[in-house]
């Protein structure tokens, strides 16, 4: 089923999506319903264009981003421990010679984490196993190292390196804390993926105190070039359709 999923949403979301279209419009040429594939053809126009410029991706991602705000004074978190929730790693980077490092966006998250650490001292969790490969450093791994070479003590750090998405995370994340009996977690991880990822730890009955970062609004004011098409906008835009897909098929397969 894992698997199924992966490749079902592949096909949902772009550029798989995109490249449906295109086969639909071939086949509505070919069958002479040159109406039918013109239709088809400007309504992907109109859709690409759309999730390119800054305003739309703004829209998709803004309920995504401001559902859990961040909080106000680090210091005064009082959790038992700092999750952090994996978003990638890069198998083979010269920089770091020839063994894998994180990707941008759990760079981005263990920096915060980081943050949290130095304020309120408290143990770290990195979750993030392997999903396509069977063998080789999980995401928890290279998080783990990535932390202790900027200073967290390995004593202090716990990893979860079996899952392969966020309900796997916080399924086993649950065994662990349980382990530990720590209680409420600080949870880190990217603003727009947060929402999922606390209701799947609520469905699990694990209290948190969400840390969310990386966000993807800019707030500067809105412009002509911000109705130009860039594929920074597509791609975050894309990152918003996930996450609503993925908000979609936990309610439907788990309840959450």
């Amino acid at each position: 089923m894992f698997y199924f999923s992966k490749f079902i949403a592949s096909w949902i979301l772009p550029p798989g999506a995109l490249i449906l279209f295109l086969l639909l419009i071939v086949f509505f040429l070919k069958k002479g319903r040159a109406k039918k594939g013109l239709f088809l053809a400007l309504s992907m126009a109109i859709f690409i264009y759309l999730i390119s410029i800054e305003p739309v991706k703004n829209i998709l991602l803004k309920p995504l981003e401001t559902e859990f705000p961040f909080p106000e004074n680090i210091k005064e978190l009082s959790c038992d421990a700092i999750v952090i929730l994996g978003g990638g790693i890069v198998r083979g980077s010269p920089d770091s010679f020839g063994k894998a490092s994180p990707s941008n966006i759990t760079l981005k998250r263990l920096f915060m984490g980081y943050r949290v650490w130095k304020e309120i001292k408290k143990p770290i969790i990195v979750s993030g196993g392997l999903v396509y490969y069977k063998n080789g450093e999980t995401e928890a791994d290279v998080m783990k190292k990535t932390l202790v070479s900027i200073g967290v003590p390995s004593k202090m750090i716990f990893k979860e390196g079996g899952s392969r998405n966020t309900y796997e995370n916080v399924q086993a994340i649950r065994e662990l804390l349980d382990e530990k009996e720590y209680k409420l977690v600080c949870l880190v991880t990217s603003a727009y993926h947060m929402p999922r990822a606390v209701y799947v730890f609520q469905s699990f009955y694990i209290s948190v105190e969400p840390v969310p970062t990386d966000y993807r609004i800019d707030k500067k004011p809105l412009g002509w070039y911000s109705f130009i098409p860039n594929y920074k906008y597509f791609y975050e835009s894309t990152l918003a359709l996930k996450e609503y897909i993925g908000i979609f098929y936990y309610t439907f397969r788990y309840g959450i």
